[in-house]
């Protein structure tokens, strides 16, 4: 059966930090209040249903939040969760409060917002900053670039420490679990280059933790590209796949009928058992980007109905279990199910609705596949050179990466230090493994040796041994072509017991 999962946003709290930002007593309500209209025809500001402007520390909201929830058929909520740099957390409060709560019925499970944070929302000089003109962009800053704060992962010890953390959650009852795994998203795969090593430690940990394992789902990603990945999640739209289009004062505008096609083709194209769907209720960043900001025109809770059981047809044709919406309070965004002053509950009825209907549908796949089957189509010679063109693009920006790193004083070896990786095996001796060698060529960092896919131990019977016999120990194995990673590191795990690391995971997380 089809359940539906709304993303939730957990910022409706004062916190110190935020505090220090942007000003005494900021939630994202201060934005929502302080939007204005900015081109004709614009629903701003957003209010919501009697003025409910609630407080997510308050027992009483999320009570109501959840009593709401299950009254029009929400399965659970997809918490954004944020953990920083050694372990630094943030808006935290209302989960850890929930789960105490353990008399508010509230199925949930972790969204992990995995990016750095920075003043990006801020960066406009008008009304729909978000405290407009007392913003100081450099007061409180980690650094002059903007950063707030600071994406890292670490090595194992931090691995475990972020498990330890989430193990609670994962063990609640009300936690969202497939087949007895918890659900556990990744909001940007692409930019954790650990993932796979440390996913896979996780689940181990889970396994120790008397859980069945983990249920890891890459957010807008190919779950193909790593192997520790279980299931892809296609959220709502991809904004460059519908014509746009900018009002008279220069908002970036679309029509909710161009966004919804957009999604559905999407949806269409790879939605499968292990392929979860997304769909929206509206858009509409403008109170945190101002006339930078994108804005959809024409959102209404019967269309949204409309569109929403489409999305419902196909998940049903092609076996989809469980579809996300965005969002359940993004209100600084537009994208909200929560009642507002404007259609009341129309947005959640309309999800009842679609439930009742998706319980006793038949659906016939051939009407569904006539509808968007002509959408979809890609050129074999199409698909190759789009692989090519980002294999490129990965080259490019690891060694723009690596030059960056260079020119800021940011050490190849400081990585290998941090992990206590003295001794190292490198996989591929082309221009990055050269590269690899050179930067830590005179230092305390050692490459024991190269292999490559040509090399003796890949054909002989016996190549753990074979290594033991002929080679020194070493703490870790770095593969080069970095393109190749998954594929190579799955080879290279049947002979080694040590990690094996992307270059990309050395580069990027110094």
């Amino acid at each position: 059966m089809i359940k539906t999962i709304a993303v939730y946003l957990p910022q409706f709290h004062e916190v110190k930090e935020n505090n220090q930002w942007w000003g005494q007593g900021f939630t994202d309500w201060v934005m929502v209040k302080n939007a204005k209209p900015l081109y004709e025809g614009h629903r701003q500001p957003r209010k919501p249903l009697n003025h409910k402007y609630y407080n997510l520390l308050d027992h009483s909201t999320m009570a109501w939040q959840a009593d709401v929830a299950k009254k029009y058929d929400i399965a659970g909520f997809a918490f954004y969760h944020y953990w920083f740099k050694n372990g630094k957390k943030i808006l935290e409060k209302p989960a850890e409060n929930l789960l105490k709560w353990t008399d508010i019925d509230m199925p949930f499970c972790f969204s992990w917002a995995n990016e750095t944070w920075a003043r990006t929302w801020s960066n406009v000089p008008d009304s729909n900053a978000w405290i407009g003109d007392q913003y100081e962009e450099t007061k409180n800053q980690e650094n002059s670039d903007g950063i707030l704060l600071k994406q890292g992962y670490g090595g194992k010890k931090e691995w475990k420490e972020h498990f330890s953390y989430l193990l609670p959650f994962f063990k609640d009852p009300r936690y969202l679990k497939h087949e007895g795994k918890p659900i556990f998203i990744i909001y940007k795969p692409d930019l954790m280059h650990s993932l796979d090593n440390m996913m896979e430690y996780w689940k181990s940990l889970a396994v120790e933790n008397d859980l069945p394992g983990l249920y890891i789902v890459a957010n807008r990603a190919d779950k193909n590209a790593w192997s520790s990945i279980d299931a892809q999640l296609q959220m709502e739209f991809d904004d460059t796949g519908f014509p746009t289009e900018k009002s008279e004062t220069g908002v970036s505008c679309a029509d909710y009928h161009d966004a919804w096609k957009s999604a559905l083709t999407r949806a269409y194209t790879i939605a499968g058992r292990d392929v979860f769907l997304g769909g929206f209720t509206d858009a509409d960043d403008t109170p945190r980007r101002g006339y930078k900001g994108f804005s959809i025109k024409n959102a209404s809770p019967e269309l949204f109905k409309k569109y929403y059981r489409k999305l419902v047809d196909i998940a049903l044709a092609k076996g989809v279990e469980y579809i996300f919406i965005n969002a359940w309070n993004e209100w600084g965004e537009g994208a909200y199910l929560e009642p507002d002053g404007e259609f009341g509950f129309g947005y959640l009825e309309a999800v009842r609705d679609i439930m009742a209907y998706a319980r006793t549908a038949k659906i016939d796949t051939r009407d569904i596949d006539k509808e968007y089957a002509g959408f979809c189509g890609q050129s074999g010679l199409q698909i190759h050179d789009h692989k090519r063109a980002v294999k490129y693009e990965k080259f490019f920006r690891l060694l723009d990466r690596w030059m960056c790193n260079s020119e800021t004083g940011k050490k190849v070896e400081d990585f290998f230090k941090e992990l206590h990786l003295t001794n190292i095996a490198v996989y591929g001796n082309g221009a990055l493994g050269k590269h690899l060698d050179k930067s830590l060529c005179g230092g305390d960092i050692k490459i024991q040796y190269y292999i490559d896919k040509d090399a003796e131990l890949f054909r002989c019977h016996d190549p753990r041994g074979y290594i033991e016999r002929m080679f020194p120990e070493v703490d870790a194995v770095i593969v080069t072509p970095i393109a190749e990673y998954k594929d190579i590191r799955q080879k290279l795990k049947e002979i080694y017991d040590v990690p094996i690391i992307s270059l990309e995971e050395v580069i990027y997380d110094p």
